[in-house]
């Protein structure tokens, strides 16, 4: 068979309605983006982790209170991904990217040297379908040591 690309024939092909006005309208119209980072060291309560330096904020209208409970709620439907780093200092860290109230995913962070010098990084990342008014956050299951961590959200469809 002949693997040739025939370039009139794709352009022939493109599909007429798609005007690159409304295309990019409509990315601008449905981004929904947010990066927080907690930049701080020490010991972290058990709970939700809060992200209060915003290095990166579009489209997400409720970021006081983001920036001051740790919680992400949804305003536009679709699919997110979610993407941690945590740094610590403690053996067994774990994390527990959260959906309203249900776990969805966790993390161990191993962070333990001998002479508890060294911060060990971990990271995860889930895709998660969000209705509005859906809440993601980031709880810390036990009180940790935790140091330069971010949290980023944003909708890929």
């Amino acid at each position: 068979m002949d693997m040739k690309i025939d370039l009139k024939h794709l352009k022939s092909c493109r599909l007429k309605f798609a005007d690159p006005m409304v295309l990019i309208i409509n990315v601008f119209i449905f981004s929904v983006v947010v990066t927080g980072c907690y930049v701080g060291g020490g010991t972290v309560s058990a709970g939700p982790l809060k992200f209060p330096d915003i290095k990166t904020s579009i489209r997400v209208s409720n970021l006081s209170s983001f920036k001051s409970t740790g919680k992400f709620t949804c305003q536009v439907p679709g699919y997110y991904y979610i993407a941690v780093t945590l740094m610590s200092a403690d053996a067994n860290t774990k994390i527990e990217i959260m959906k309203n109230s249900a776990a969805i995913h966790w993390q161990f962070m191993t962070g333990y040297t001998k002479e508890q010098t060294h911060w060990e990084p971990g990271a995860t990342v889930v895709a998660l379908e969000l209705k509005s008014n859906d809440n993601v956050w980031i709880k810390l299951v036990s009180s940790k040591s935790i140091h330069q961590s971010c949290l980023t959200i944003f909708k890929i469809n």
